[in-house]
């Protein structure tokens, strides 16, 4: 028995060539009426198993096969008709279920079982089945034309941080299994109609055929009507009534709406959520008891079970609340708050005035939070550095509109959101209202009505827009961007310019912690014997303050334990430490290309600054020369936005980096100063710029 239940699991596709096989058989191979009432009590099963499956299902696409199903089943059941429309007419006999569906439902009588039956064609045809192939029509429609939407939403959620790249691939497969199921359901219920039709046309066939053969075999008028009606009848009602089944299911299936629960515990929920009904309709039918010439007792039996329902829906409504009441009179005492939560800072903090607080709701913006938590986890992954949690508060004493980023209750950044407006962002403002006014020509809106802003991560001209605005800016091909993913844009850009703040002591512990899991000799030997923590916490928090990754602390820890006996000044540690993780540094600068477009300075010029910057007397710049510098490096910059698609990074040398990039810091905070010895490992250097002062 276990084997051949392996076979059936394993072979699953020969079973169902098997079973396509035996339904050609049927049509083709006359079969003994024992047979066949075998056939046909595994065809009403099979319709009830189909029912029964789709009442528990709790989402349509977890019954993705019954497309297919239903047109085996559909094939199935008219072979059955074949096959007993071969009996009746060849035999006068066509087992004992059709036998007993003829004589015992209908009671024997022609004209009952044509009445019940024309009925059940009537329901099956007019009401389920035009009705279900109605719906499977809208519903495949509305579902097609959802796609394109639902794949913008994944995404912008994809893009923002929000989900993974596993689980967007998971979501589109799961629209498009979606689609598949319903296009493929507004086929099938084709099917189901095209069945009843069937049916209607076979009975007729059968009835006259019979009666013709019966008079050529020498019966009566009479009699042959008596008999070939009854059991073409009776064939009708057992074909008919699986077919009325699966027109059911198909309607279930297709208005059924995704869930968490079965459709019984749907519809018991649905229909007692609101007892005052319940009270109301034990009235109305109470009423109908007492009305001259209605039956009193079957409408007093039925307003006496509504008033009982409604009775056990008040004890029990009346239990749940006795049960809340102790719960809710707990929850409603404020609980002072301990000193050391008076005492207590967060390491970062985001206060939104009160018409920002929506945003935070995570019922109805669900996303801020999960974007919050997904931007640590990016953090982590792009500089190996873990992000404390984000607090998120409300704070009236700011303006309705402003949000403030806070670390340890030091405000790093403040901004303005406006909940139901969009930001668009063009690459510049006249750009931007060029190409509306291009596009739109003399229609009233040539350009975006909105609040000119900046963008608070990068400083790019921005405005804020309506939904109609909004639009028309995607239609021109803009970046329009939500207000939620302003914040967490602002959050992140803020972070990794104070990530070097952000690291604390006891964060660089966390780290070298998880670095002895993996290459426990290496930090056994070097810290706290060679390195003091310390010291690996200024490294990096140097690193981080030009904002290099942290991500490859075993190399970090290698190349101090190399260098930390030639010299203890700090900056020098540092500037051995970036030139051993060159790579990783250079790497985010390089263009799509491989190549690495830097910027120099004279000879001349960069001597100048060497004597300052090593000078003991600290002889200070001369402010036009640094005015000149910063200008310089600006201009350059700019002229090459256009033909350089990575960050221009300035080079200079190793003895000077460190004091150069103190002195444009202020002025040119996103310019990365390197070395010439950070840059070896680069295959190509495209310099598109000396600075000549």
């Amino acid at each position: 028995m276990t084997r051949i239940s392996n076979l059936l699991r394993d072979e699953s596709d020969i079973l169902l060539v098997g079973v396509i096989v035996g339904i050609l058989l049927i049509l083709i191979v006359p079969f003994p009426p024992e047979i066949l009432d075998f056939l046909i009590c595994l065809s009403i099963s099979t319709t009830v198993l189909l029912l029964l499956i789709t009442l528990n299902i709790r989402q349509p696409l977890e019954f993705s096969s019954f497309p297919s199903i239903l047109l085996i089943i559909t094939l199935f059941r008219l072979s059955l008709n074949v096959a007993s429309t071969r009996l009746i007419l060849l035999h006068g006999d066509a087992g004992s279920v059709i036998q007993a569906f003829g004589f015992f439902v209908v009671g024997g009588d022609p004209i009952v079982g044509m009445i019940l039956f024309t009925i059940l064609i009537i329901i099956q045809f007019i009401v389920i089945t035009k009705g279900a192939s109605r719906i499977s029509e809208v519903a495949a429609r509305f579902t097609l034309d959802a796609m394109p939407g639902k794949q913008m939403s994944i995404d912008a959620d994809l893009n923002a941080g929000a989900i993974t790249e596993d689980a967007a691939r998971e979501r589109r497969k799961e629209i498009t299994q979606e689609a598949e199921f319903y296009g493929a359901m507004d086929g099938s219920s084709k099917f189901v109609r095209g069945d009843a039709v069937a049916g209607i046309i076979i009975i007729i066939v059968n009835i006259l055929g019979g009666i013709i053969l019966g008079i050529m075999r020498g019966m009566s008028i009479g009699e042959a009507v008596k008999k070939y009606v009854i059991l073409t009848v009776g064939d009708g009602l057992v074909s008919q009534i699986p077919a009325l089944l699966i027109a059911v299911t198909t309607g279930i299936l297709i208005t059924k709406t995704s869930s968490n629960s079965h459709l019984a515990n749907e519809i018991k929920t649905q229909l007692t959520r609101y007892p005052r009904t319940l009270a109301m309709t034990t009235a109305v039918i109470l009423l109908f008891s007492v009305m001259p010439g209605l039956p009193f007792f079957p409408f007093f039996i039925m307003a006496m079970a509504s008033g009982l329902v409604f009775y056990n829906m008040q004890r029990t409504e009346k239990k749940q609340r006795e049960q809340q009441e102790p719960e809710q009179i707990t929850e409603d005492v404020p609980q002072e708050p301990s000193e050391e939560q008076w005492l207590r800072l967060d390491r970062l903090r985001i206060e939104l005035g009160y018409k920002l607080v929506e945003i935070a709701d995570t019922y109805s913006h669900p996303t801020l939070m999960s974007r919050i938590v997904s931007l640590r986890q990016q953090l982590a992954q792009e500089y190996g550095i873990v992000i404390p949690p984000v607090h998120v508060i409300d704070n009236i004493q700011l303006p309705p509109n402003n949000y403030r980023i806070l670390m340890e209750g030091e405000k790093l950044a403040e901004n303005t959101l406006y909940p139901d407006l969009f930001l668009v962002i063009g690459e510049e403002e006249s750009n931007l209202e060029n190409d509306i006014h291009n596009i739109l020509g003399n229609q009233d809106s040539d350009e975006l009505v909105g609040i000119k802003v900046q963008e608070p991560a990068f400083g790019i001209p921005a405005k804020w827009v309506d939904s109609v605005q909004k639009d028309k800016a995607e239609m021109l091909g803009y970046t329009v961007i939500n207000p939620a993913s302003v914040l967490v844009t602002h959050l992140s850009e803020t972070i990794k310019k104070s990530a070097y703040a952000i690291l604390s002591r006891d964060d660089v512990q966390f780290l070298v912690d998880v670095a002895e899991k993996n290459y426990p000799i290496l930090v056994k030997n070097t810290i706290p014997d060679q390195v003091s923590l310390v010291q690996l916490h200024q490294v990096l928090q140097s690193l981080l303050l030009e904002q290099i990754p942290i991500l490859n602390l075993p190399r970090i820890l290698e190349s101090l334990s190399k260098h930390i006996t030639k010299t203890k000044d700090m900056a020098q540690l540092v500037t051995f430490v970036r030139q051993d993780i060159a790579i990783s540094i250079t790497s985010r600068y390089q263009s799509s290309d491989g190549s690495l477009p830097v910027i120099t300075l004279a000879p001349e010029n960069e001597q100048t600054l060497r004597e300052v910057i090593t000078s003991s007397s600290k002889t200070p710049l001369a402010p036009d020369f640094l005015q000149k510098l910063v200008t310089s490096i600006s201009s350059i910059k700019q002229q090459n936005t256009a033909v350089v698609s990575g960050l221009p990074i300035l080079l200079v040398s190793a003895d000077v980096r460190y004091g150069i990039r103190e002195l444009i810091n202020h002025s040119l905070p996103d310019v990365p100063v390197l070395s010439f010895q950070e840059v070896m490992s680069v295959p190509q250097i495209q310099c598109i710029g000396v600075v000549q002062i």
